[in-house]
């Protein structure tokens, strides 16, 4: 006899001892075995209510056609074999009793098509009542001073009382407490569960019982890889010093801060915790890279359309991991030029220094603006997850305007040449779990500038800016994502008008996705109605994203927004919604992202009602 068959037996016999949970009979299975080979078209899952179905392809090892294969005979074939099928069954109840329904029953099914030799499965799934966890209390073990905060600590633990207890709950559960438990200080903390059920009420009570062990410090750090980059560079970057009270977040604060570095392919940081004692040895494990860069790319937007760039990177330029770069970039609507010299390790330690001089050009429909400025940007994080900054930008600015295209007052802000100087602070607080493709966190960021503050310049305004983001994950695979953002300026002093390529426009991938590019704005009266921009602006984006496949993620959403002339203008009503679908590939280079919006207002304007978008990132 075959050892999978007498693998599946065993899962059958298993099976019985479970009152049943999954329906299938030894018949069933010798029948399945001459499909064998055959083609796969479709797995349904009839009575799925509390997950998706992709939460339960994850678990089979029967892999599921592609969904075109679906509707036609193109994509790849994926092939039937009975042992791997009636597996799956028992790892599909094993599932949903780990998730908390534990007299859920399976049912599996072969509906055979002849003619094409293709199957459609089906995994019928009837959940019922689901375990509802009834109490929770902790035991601790040990000194009873050691600074439990159950009342606090229970906000962050997944596990509710009344709601569905998961086995991987419970666990995340655990985890979250020793967490706790190490960052106060007890390094070797454990928790183990204990979870008790009754079967009549179909409710559980769980008991964590909680082994803080002794109080730690952080001992001396080892710090092993180096070759480019010095020990003394690479111990400014620690967050901690030697004896100190022992926190987890600390060392990943270390391993993140040398990490921005971009020298390193690895980053390890870890406290031993198997010596005896209370003070901990730390270990740093770092792997270095190339120390040259070149990046030469090309490709096609909706926001600067065509476009080329070329990038050199030197990552340690006269050591102490400065970070010196220069880059080239050609499109349609920008020209520009630029050279970054990141200085990490400032007198101040804490504080960053980036010094950045720049030329730029920019066509836009109202104006071509040619910048030369050097900004000097000082940075720092005084808080975990919180950043601040202060900058100043000076130069010189040449407009040439199209004065057919500007009202009276923009013409005003027109030169020949004139000074440019901003001085701009910002702070954010950033809880995001990737910059990239977030799944879960917030940030908020407040930016305020003004010009003429340090130089004084022919161009006085101000500016403030609230921007906002949102992510809470649903399911596994889907997303909600929210994004908000209100801006308000004005001239100061002598200055009558804001400058037009100072002011605020809306439209494009990354704001109203209805609109063409900073096309949400009031107008000049010319033929063309040109976009003047406004002194006063908001807009608010919601959207539902849903991975349907590896790298490729669907979306919904919806954007509404609007940009006033002057702030006294503004109406809490008076925007102009879009609605549509956005598809997110995650390419190596990045997100690559496609947008197809509709307006939901009337365009006075006489501009199509729609906009589609090619982008490289996220509008969040």
């Amino acid at each position: 006899m075959p050892l999978r068959l007498i693998l599946t037996l065993l899962l059958l016999a298993t099976a019985a001892t479970r009152l049943n949970a999954v329906d299938l009979s030894l018949d069933d299975y010798q029948q399945w075995q001459g499909y064998n080979g055959w083609r796969i078209q479709v797995i349904k899952f009839p009575g799925i209510k509390s997950f998706a179905r992709a939460e339960i392809l994850t678990v089979m090892a029967t892999e599921k056609p592609t969904w075109l294969r679906r509707y036609v005979r193109i994509g790849s074939r994926t092939i039937f074999y009975a042992d791997d099928f009636t597996a799956d069954l028992f790892r599909i109840e094993r599932f949903f009793r780990r998730e908390g329904f534990p007299n859920a029953v399976i049912r599996g099914s072969i509906r055979p098509r002849e003619k094409h030799r293709e199957l459609v499965l089906k995994v019928e799934i009837v959940e019922g009542p689901s375990l509802l966890l009834k109490n929770w209390r902790l035991d601790l073990r040990g000194p009873q001073d050691v600074g439990v905060d159950s009342a606090r600590w229970a906000l962050a633990m997944p596990i509710k009382i009344g709601k569905r207890l998961a086995l991987s709950d419970v666990k995340t559960s655990a985890d979250t407490l020793a967490y706790k438990l190490r960052q106060i200080g007890h390094a070797r903390a454990r928790v183990e569960y204990i979870v008790e059920t009754d079967s009549v009420e179909n409710t559980a009570e769980v008991t964590f019982i909680l082994e803080p062990g002794s109080f730690c410090y952080f001992g001396q750090t080892h710090i092993t890889g180096l070759k480019q980059l010095s020990h003394g560079t690479a111990r400014r970057e620690l967050t901690f010093r030697d004896f100190e009270p022992f926190a987890p977040h600390k060392l990943e604060e270390t391993r993140l801060r040398l990490v921005r570095l971009e020298i390193f392919n690895f980053v390890s940081v870890r406290a031993d915790t198997t010596v005896p004692g209370d003070t901990l040895p730390v270990w740093i494990e770092t792997q270095e890279g190339w120390r040259y860069r070149v990046r030469l790319g090309a490709g096609y937007d909706t926001d600067e359309r065509a476009r080329a760039s070329a990038e050199f990177v030197d990552l340690n330029f006269f050591g102490r991991g400065r970070r010196l770069t220069w880059g080239v970039s050609i499109a349609e609507i920008r020209r520009q030029t630029e050279a970054r010299l990141f200085w990490p390790h400032t007198p101040w330690n804490a504080t960053d220094i980036t010094l950045a001089p720049k030329w730029e050009l920019n066509i836009e429909k109202a104006y071509h603006l040619e910048t030369q400025t050097a900004s000097t940007i000082l940075s720092a994080s005084p808080l975990p997850k919180v950043t601040a900054s202060l900058s100043n930008e000076v130069g010189t600015e040449r407009r040439r305007d199209r004065v057919d295209s500007l009202d009276a007052e923009s013409q005003l802000t027109s030169a020949l040449t004139i000074l440019k100087s901003v001085e701009t602070v910002s702070a954010a607080w950033d809880t995001r779990d990737n910059p990239l493709v977030p799944r879960m966190g917030h940030m908020i960021g407040l930016t305020f500038s003004e010009s003429g503050a340090v130089y004084r310049t022919d161009q006085r305004w101000w500016r403030a800016l609230l921007a906002g983001r949102v992510f809470i994950p649903a399911t596994r695979f889907t997303v909600l994502a929210g994004k908000s953002e209100i801006g308000i300026m004005g001239p100061l002093h002598d200055s009558p008008v804001t400058p037009i390529q100072e002011r605020f426009y809306l439209g494009g991938p990354s704001t109203v996705r209805g609109w063409a590019r900073r096309h949400l704005s009031p107008r000049a009266e010319d033929a063309d109605r040109t976009p003047l921009g406004g002194n006063f602006s908001f807009y608010l984006t919601t959207e539902l994203r849903h991975n349907v496949w590896g790298p490729v993620t669907l979306a919904l959403f919806m954007d509404a927004g609007n940009v006033w002339k002057k702030e006294r203008d503004w109406q809490p009503l008076d925007v102009y919604p879009s609605v549509g679908t956005g598809l997110l590939f995650l390419s190596m280079v990045g997100p690559l992202r496609v947008d197809f919006a509709h307006q939901m207002r009337e365009n006075l304007y006489r501009e199509r009602p729609w906009a589609i978008h090619f982008s490289l990132g996220t509008p969040f």
